[in-house]
């Protein structure tokens, strides 16, 4: 019995500097699916919303309007995918392209991260640029482009997200170092019943204030209420375990009472385990909300 108990306290804390070592939060580190783009259009405005750890590049920071004709829209994968149409012998029609930080309300911002990289990592930047009805390519000219043929469009965004950021010798961040691959994001639209407002975004929502809310809650869930959640049951089990052993070789004598011990401990380890479990479903939830408000 004693060699039984010893084996379990054993496991018990194990199991317990497992918890403890799962539940330090982790330095933050750069993470490429935090960083995303979507794209939304209505008859009087583009909208581009980027979200990003360390920064992106502006001068990679377009959209495209890509006229769908002997394409299809499936066919139409990533901006290079956009073909040029002929029109007639004389005339053309390329793949319309725009600037959509240069062309927005925060065209005198630079998009490079200045904060720690702990902070940068953890707290995702979130920025919706909206291009009016006047600067972009096709908008201002809807009435021309029917006219001429052209309905159908898929619409590109893309952005060239910081990997890794000069830093300077006293700790400040002297802008980037090295560029991720390009990501983009698409949608297609119908010039002739384009709608007067905007419709959801390609996997994000034009709401960064949600965005940036639901980050900081998933973030407090997952790194701060998650480990301590373990920990308090790691340590239940172990203290809650270990009364229960010593009851058990006490009651060695009394076979009802050690029965009973013996029942409570098994119970007392399933009951854990199930509290355990559940923490996992909190995490599914909060993967649901990432993805539900722009998350990975």
């Amino acid at each position: 019995m004693k060699k039984i108990i010893k084996a379990f306290s054993i496991i018990l804390f194990s199991a317990l500097l497992m918890i403890l070592f799962n539940s330090n939060t982790t330095s933050a580190i750069y993470d490429s699916s935090k960083n995303t783009i979507g794209i939304s259009v209505s008859k009087e405005s583009v909208k581009v919303t980027v979200k990003y750890q360390r920064g992106f590049d502006v001068g990679t920071a377009t959209y495209f309007w890509c006229p769908v004709a002997s394409n299809t829209v499936d066919e139409l994968q990533n901006p290079s995918d956009c073909k040029p149409l002929t029109l007639s012998e004389e005339e053309m029609l390329k793949p319309l392209e725009n600037n959509y930080v240069t062309n927005s309300e925060y065209s005198n911002l630079d998009f490079i991260s200045e904060s720690p990289a702990n902070n940068a990592d953890s707290n995702i930047t979130s920025y919706t640029f909206t291009i009016s009805k006047d600067k972009d390519p096709v908008l201002n000219q809807i009435n021309n482009l029917i006219d001429r043929g052209y309905r159908e469009f898929v619409v590109f965004a893309q952005a060239n997200f910081c990997a890794k950021r000069y830093v300077n010798g006293d700790g400040t961040v002297g802008g980037c170092q090295f560029y991720d691959s390009i990501k983009s994001a698409k949608i297609s639209t119908n010039i002739v019943n384009i709608e007067n407002d905007h419709f959801g975004f390609d996997a994000e929502t034009d709401d960064s204030g949600i965005n940036d809310m639901m980050d900081k809650i998933s973030g407090i869930v997952k790194e701060t209420v998650l480990p301590i959640i373990w920990v308090v049951l790691g340590l239940f089990l172990v203290v809650k375990g270990a009364m229960l052993g010593v009851q058990i070789v006490k009651s060695a004598d009394e076979p009802q009472v050690r029965q009973e011990k013996v029942g409570a401990l098994k119970w007392l380890i399933i009951g854990v385990a199930i509290a355990y479990a559940s923490t996992g479903v909190v995490t599914v939830v909060m993967n649901f909300f990432d993805g539900t408000f722009g998350g990975k």
